[in-house]
């Protein structure tokens, strides 16, 4: 029989690394996907079975987005209503997916894979109370799915679960790409390219920080990609100042080129939020594939990492540290950084995705993982 999935994301799928790892995954096993996500900036058309709900609201709203996100799920439960004969698994990605999730599979009898990419009121602010209700809403969702995915072995302790068989862990290791690098004006005095691209947060992730530092330093290109709260700020820098270039929402191809083009990949954690002392994210994994050096955060597990195996640079949070760090740095430095990271990456993950992630993902399809076989399609 084939797999038929259908995956619930907050968020644009285009957008959303990990997501398309999941799609990719799918394809190569022989199964068919239908994706609910959030447009939030009403601004794409939805692809082959992908459907979008258009409300518009920015990432990282917090309280004002309350309305929204109710609208959310009850757009999730008309589809998953509207579409229950063409799924047999239903993928919830987040807390602010699961519950119709959990729902609809008990009364449609169909399997449910729970996908915490960020436990959910560690990556926001919430008032004690509402913790309370919301972590073990979380918890109760975890425990009841048929299987549960984390993105890495310290999010158990994380969210205090206990081991299980249906817990699996898929870390955030992209599959190999062939990138080539984007075109991108560079002007004359320019000697350092920096890059991020993914959520852009009004807080927590020194996007903003960055930019004012970078906005005095006209010898250093700053590239952004992506969408969230801080847009308009980005946008604001981007119009004002040349060495700066935002390119909008992409794709996984564009987001690649971007980061190829580049220096140093950009991917700060302040600790001003819990879920940053659990941070395991796809920048991690992608400076690797990209052979770049990644600037992040002290005390955080990529800054911890970056330091243990050289490849790249864990900063204190704010605008001095990022300033003095912008003075001190230079290309033998970035080019060692760099090339620590790709052996790391040749030597330890290179084969992650074709092997461990596809295997594993068939398993929280309920396949007895040592008969599996995977259709290697190119």
């Amino acid at each position: 029989m084939t797999d038929k999935i259908i995956f619930l994301r907050s968020q644009l799928p285009k957008t959303d690394s990990r997501l398309q790892r999941y799609l990719q995954a799918v394809e190569l096993l022989a199964g068919e996907s239908i994706i609910v996500g959030w447009d939030r900036s009403n601004s794409t058309r939805p692809g082959l079975n992908e459907f979008l709900y258009k409300r518009k609201t920015r990432i990282g709203g917090g309280w004002a987005n309350l309305m929204s996100l109710l609208c959310w799920n009850y757009f999730i439960v008309c589809k998953l209503w509207q579409l229950r004969k063409k799924y047999h698994t239903i993928h919830a990605i987040d807390l602010d997916t699961a519950i119709p999730a959990l729902i609809f599979a008990n009364i449609l009898h169909k399997r449910l894979i729970f996908d915490i990419y960020d436990k959910y009121t560690d990556s926001r602010h919430f008032p004690a109370v509402l913790r309370f209700f919301a972590d073990k809403i979380e918890r109760t969702c975890a425990n009841r799915a048929s299987s549960l995915i984390l993105a890495d072995e310290c999010r158990r302790e994380q969210l205090e679960l206990p081991h299980r068989e249906s817990i699996v862990i898929l870390e955030n290791i992209p599959a190999p790409i062939q990138v080539q690098p984007m075109h991108i004006h560079k002007p004359g005095n320019i000697k350092i390219t920096l890059a991020y691209v993914g959520i852009l947060e009004p807080q927590h992730r020194g996007l903003e920080d960055l930019l004012r530092v970078v906005a005095n330093r006209d010898s250093v290109q700053l590239l952004i990609a992506g969408d969230g709260g801080l847009r308009k700020f980005i946008e604001e820098y981007a119009s004002k100042y040349e060495h700066i270039r935002y390119f909008g929402p992409v794709g996984r191809e564009k987001a690649m080129g971007i980061l190829a083009s580049c220096d140093i990949q950009v991917g700060l954690y302040y600790k001003t939020i819990r879920n940053h002392y659990f941070a395991a994210p796809n920048k991690y994994y992608e400076h690797l594939m990209m052979g770049k050096p990644l600037v992040t955060t002290v005390g955080t597990p990529p800054g911890v990492k970056v330091q243990l195996f050289n490849t790249g640079y864990a900063l204190n949070e704010g605008q001095l540290p990022l300033s003095s760090w912008l003075n001190t740095i230079n290309p033998n430095e970035i080019k060692l950084k760099g090339s620590n990271a790709l052996n790391l990456w040749q030597s330890n993950y290179s084969d992650y995705f074709n092997t461990t992630f596809l295997l594993n993902y068939k398993k929280c399809l309920g396949y007895d993982i040592d008969k599996i076989s995977i259709n290697q399609k190119k």
